[in-house]
């Protein structure tokens, strides 16, 4: 297909992209707007259960204090029943002694006392002495009937006012054991209401990336099919961005020596893998006898990394720059040169970083906010080029055709530059899972041996028709 087809057809599958990432905004939106709803129905569902926590509360104090009353009039009963029966042997003695006092008289006895033990009955008849004697017993009777209600009034007091002491501490401790379960009832609600929302955004947040990546695959599968590629004829099954001729800022003025200065660069079109070589891809070449095996079969904290196929769509590494350059050319493809992996990963506004020149820990896999080791390819589809081009900020260093010059920016040319004509070491792009912001900086550089097979170190191709 001509060029400015291609340029066009780029255009379109950008608009498709933005449209998806509109759509994307909109989700998130609605996202925001249902946990908006949800925060408010959990607000209310906890100001309902404090009201219904005061009310019960109430309640038990209400309950308690008919109880307490309950327990006072039955003690004020206790006492008037007990006044009676005083008031009544009071009467009595009373009586006695004015039955006495008329005896005394009859008799002409003064200043006589009643002995202690209670003389019998005298029987009717009988002489004042013995009816004075009587009533004298009937008298002390009735004083010991008035000591024991006295007694009885009081004991009836002390026994009311230890119900209501303990009906009080019944009604409090009711009260506490109500707040306590209506809190660990309200604890348990709010924290199962945030496990809930925490659920519906990882899966909001999943299904967005998810989204995301599908839709970057179909670019990807469309920009193939644009520039004359069957996506089923790429031995390995990878899928490439396309990146269209024009120029671009190469290096940063702001950056190490090594990147500077800042210069325009003029390349031809050429398209570039979406993510790195993966483990299953390179065993591919291996079984094929056409890459020798990595170094190492472990990863930084797995033992078993390369054949295991858990880890099956996670990049190669311990991978060497001549096993690279043996891959790229058993796939039909070849390794980008600096330039080329450094216009597909800031595009033409010389952004700092792929997505923009704000650093965005959550865009890539880097030391600052990864799992401490390679993630699968494409586990960011937020950190996209502006080609779609993925992982080109941490994950693994990425080899590059060129030889490393330091120098080099200094006297490069500005069309399709190749590296120096020769060298010691290669260079790597993009930074890798154990590095800092200042290291995923599409500018930045880094010198390695090209005989290095390294945990941090793998690589992806390229092809220009």
């Amino acid at each position: 297909m001509p060029e400015p087809d291609l340029i066009q057809r780029q255009r379109q599958l950008l608009r498709s992209f933005r449209h998806a990432v509109a759509q994307r905004t909109q989700a998130e939106a609605a996202a925001e707007d249902k946990h908006q709803r949800a925060r408010q129905a959990a607000d209310q569902a906890l100001a309902q259960a404090q009201q219904e926590a005061e009310a019960q509360r109430k309640a038990a104090l209400a309950a308690a204090e008919a109880q307490r009353k309950a327990a006072r009039a039955a003690a004020d009963q206790a006492r008037s029943r007990a006044r009676g029966a005083a008031d009544q042997a009071l009467a009595q003695a009373r009586d006695a002694e004015q039955v006495g006092r008329v005896s005394l008289q009859e008799a002409g006895i003064a200043g006589w006392q009643p002995p202690d033990p209670a003389p019998p009955s005298a029987p009717a008849g009988a002489d004042p002495a013995a009816r004075l004697a009587q009533a004298a017993a009937v008298a002390a009777g009735a004083a010991h009937d008035a000591r024991t209600a006295l007694a009885s009034i009081f004991a009836a007091r002390a026994a009311a006012a230890r119900l209501e002491q303990r009906l009080r501490y019944a009604a409090a401790v009711g009260a506490v054991i109500v707040l306590v379960i209506v809190s660990l009832a309200i604890s348990a609600w709010q924290r199962a209401a945030a496990e809930r929302r925490a659920q519906a955004a990882r899966a909001t947040a999943t299904a967005q990336v998810q989204a995301t990546a599908t839709a970057q695959a179909q670019a990807a599968r469309a920009t193939m099919e644009a520039m004359g590629l069957d996506p089923s004829a790429i031995i390995d099954g990878a899928l490439l961005v396309f990146v269209p001729a024009g120029e671009f800022t190469m290096g940063s003025d702001d950056g190490d020596s090594d990147e500077q200065p800042a210069h325009t660069v003029y390349l031809d079109a050429f398209a570039i893998d979406r993510t790195e070589v993966t483990n299953a891809q390179y065993a591919r070449c291996v079984q094929a006898g056409a890459c020798r095996p990595p170094s190492s079969s472990s990863s930084y904290t797995r033992a078993n990394y390369f054949a295991d196929p858990r880890y099956a769509d996670h990049p190669v590494i311990y991978v060497s720059w001549d096993d690279a350059r043996a891959y790229c050319a058993w796939a039909g493809r070849r390794l980008p040169t600096e330039a080329e992996w450094e216009k597909a990963a800031r595009g033409t506004d010389g952004r700092t970083y792929p997505w923009g020149d704000e650093w965005d820990a959550s865009r890539a896999n880097t030391g600052e906010a990864g799992p401490g080791d390679t993630t699968p390819v494409g586990a960011y589809p937020q950190g996209a080029s502006p080609y779609g081009a993925l992982d080109m900020a941490g994950n693994v260093w990425e080899w590059v055709a060129d030889w490393y010059g330091e120098d080099y920016y200094r006297e490069s040319p500005g069309e399709n530059p190749l590296g120096p004509a020769s060298g010691t070491d290669r260079v790597v792009r993009g930074g890798s899972w154990v590095i800092i912001q200042r290291y995923a900086r599409a500018a930045d550089r880094i010198s390695y041996s090209p005989d290095s097979r390294d945990y941090r170190v793998g690589f992806r191709c390229a092809r220009s028709d």
